[in-house]
């Protein structure tokens, strides 16, 4: 009976999308734990490989929650810098015509640089453009979940109750970055500043510092 069930081993099943959101969702829950167990039954492997399965799930949507954070002032300016050079120097190596060879690689490398620059930040700036209509306003820590962390970041998965000064409260969650020195801000009941989008509560990006 051993033998034949080494040489016929229980095959691996697909999983559905509904059960990989379950399993995202319980990542950002920070119940990585749950989201093995869960990923182990439903794609009938063991959870060894369950767990490195889900270790690239989070890691994709860590990625995609550092991406997808608005630019700082100081990364708006660097932003502008970039976007700035990114054409002057496609106008001087693409159009205009110099006669220093020298100077035309110059551009060609500088255009080149700011370009994959500006692309490394695309989201970021995506994002930033796309909460510019929205107003910071407070909104209170009701409950916080650890996702996990990267280097001196960890990631918090935030359930907040956002407090408009002319309208609503209403409730809403978000994923926020915090450096580790920072960590002591995240606490239940401390104010923080939000963004949302007037036509879309659901989308709220966050800031630890105090209502703007």
């Amino acid at each position: 009976m051993e033998g034949e069930e080494a040489a016929n081993p229980v095959p691996r099943t697909e999983v559905s999308a509904d059960i990989m959101n379950k399993v995202k969702e319980l990542v950002l829950s920070g119940k990585r734990d749950e989201a093995v167990e869960l990923y182990s039954h439903e794609a009938n492997i063991s959870k060894e490989e369950a767990a490195k399965a889900v270790r690239v799930i989070y890691e994709r949507i860590e990625t995609r929650i550092l991406l997808d954070r608005p630019l700082s002032t100081a990364g708006a300016m660097f932003s502008m810098i970039l976007l700035t050079l990114f054409f002057v120097s496609g106008y001087y190596g693409i159009i205009a015509d110099i006669d220093s060879s020298f100077l035309n690689i110059l551009a060609w490398i500088l255009f080149i640089f700011s370009g994959l620059s500006l692309l490394s930040v695309s989201r970021t700036i995506i994002t930033t453009i796309k909460y510019l209509p929205g107003k910071w306003t407070a909104a209170r820590i009701l409950k916080f979940a650890k996702i996990g962390e990267r280097k001196n970041i960890i990631i918090f998965r935030l359930l907040l109750e956002v407090m408009p000064e002319n309208g609503e409260h209403f409730q809403a969650q978000t994923n926020l970055p915090v450096r580790k020195n920072s960590i002591n801000l995240i606490e239940t009941g401390r104010e923080i500043s939000v963004k949302y989008l007037p036509n879309d509560r659901s989308s709220v990006i966050a800031s630890l510092k105090q209502n703007k």
